[in-house]
């Protein structure tokens, strides 16, 4: 049985984005979640660990996915055409930032973003958010397990 990170429910379109759909979603995190049989100490910490599906590096934690503009998933499109389906993540300790923040095409008003690649392989996960003072990850589900 597949679980998903958070529930897939359509309310409603961002504002700068041409096109997104934000969602309010709590189950489909857990299908992110790395299921262990017969877990011991160790396998229920590692169960509550959100991994790169390419490397399988600790990129984060299920009790890091917090809301951002009441939605803990967004799904959005960029200028080229690519749909994102992201969620948010109050630290991801296995990324590193990289690039210059920039505001051009946020999907989030007020936010500047720059690029969240996994530490270990490079690949890019998602972005990382800020503005004055608050910060967050939109990672893209797709490429976490």
């Amino acid at each position: 049985m597949e679980r998903h990170l958070l529930p897939d429910r359509h309310i409603g379109v961002i504002p700068d984005c041409r096109y997104a759909r934000r969602t309010n979603t709590n189950n489909r995190a857990k299908s992110i979640l790395k299921e262990r049989p017969d877990p011991g100490a160790k396998e229920k910490e590692e169960k509550k660990c959100i991994f790169c599906k390419n490397c399988n590096h600790k990129i984060t934690t299920f009790e890091n996915i917090i809301p951002i503009d009441g939605l803990y998933h967004h799904t959005c499109k960029n200028p080229v055409g690519l749909v994102f389906q992201i969620g948010c993540f109050k630290d991801a300790e296995g990324c590193v930032i990289y690039g210059e923040p920039t505001e051009d095409h946020t999907w989030f008003p007020g936010f500047s973003w720059s690029f969240a690649h996994c530490s270990q392989c490079n690949r890019h996960l998602g972005w990382f958010y800020q503005d004055n003072g608050r910060s967050f990850f939109g990672l893209i589900l797709h490429n976490l397990s």
